[in-house]
């Protein structure tokens, strides 16, 4: 419920978190806490779910990564939950980082990480490619963010500080730890 908070904080539109986990949804309700949010359970492969329900933005952070080999009924089920013109946001691994590229590729890295079997990281031009075949137009996709997970908190500051460099250099951008990807739909 985090991220659809600080959306909600920032905005006067009315905000819907979402999350497959009861338990999770439950959670965001006692903590995170607004009179333009709300929470439910959805699938999203389900748009059915929200009684023709549309959205002006669809956003999320580490979520495609799970929809890797679903991604194409994915995109169609955003694009039937948009409005005209809406547009999609999200944050995402990237394979070419190092970490990234180790837990997603090597098996025993894979165990350790406790990622799922239907997981897995994908390039820049990977998710350009699948957006343009799902009709999706206006895409960028960018690399973004060097913080890596469990990084001690005395060095959140000064990575985020490296990585906002490292992201203006061409080669070594290609390393950065997530995409930011974005996309419009036109109607």
């Amino acid at each position: 419920g985090e991220i659809a908070y600080r959306i909600a904080q920032k905005v006067k539109a009315t905000v819907l978190g979402t999350d497959l986990s009861r338990g999770f949804i439950d959670r965001a309700n006692q903590n995170f806490k607004l009179s333009n949010l709300s929470y439910i359970v959805l699938d999203f492969n389900k748009p059915a779910e929200l009684d023709g329900k549309k959205f002006d933005y669809i956003v999320g952070n580490g979520i495609l990564h799970h929809l890797y080999y679903n991604l194409d009924s994915a995109f169609a089920s955003f694009k039937q939950l948009l409005n005209p013109n809406g547009k999609i946001i999200f944050m995402e691994p990237n394979i070419y980082n190092p970490y990234c590229a180790l837990i997603f590729n090597i098996p025993i890295f894979r165990k350790m990480a406790h990622l799922e079997p239907d997981e897995m990281a994908f390039s820049k031009y990977f998710i350009q490619k699948k957006l343009r075949q799902s009709g999706f137009s206006d895409i960028k996709v960018q690399y973004k963010d060097f913080l890596l997970p469990g990084i001690p908190m005395w060095l959140v500051k000064p990575s985020i500080y490296a990585g906002n460099v490292l992201e203006k250099i061409p080669l070594l951008k290609m390393f950065s730890q997530s995409i930011f990807i974005a996309a419009s739909i036109t109607r």
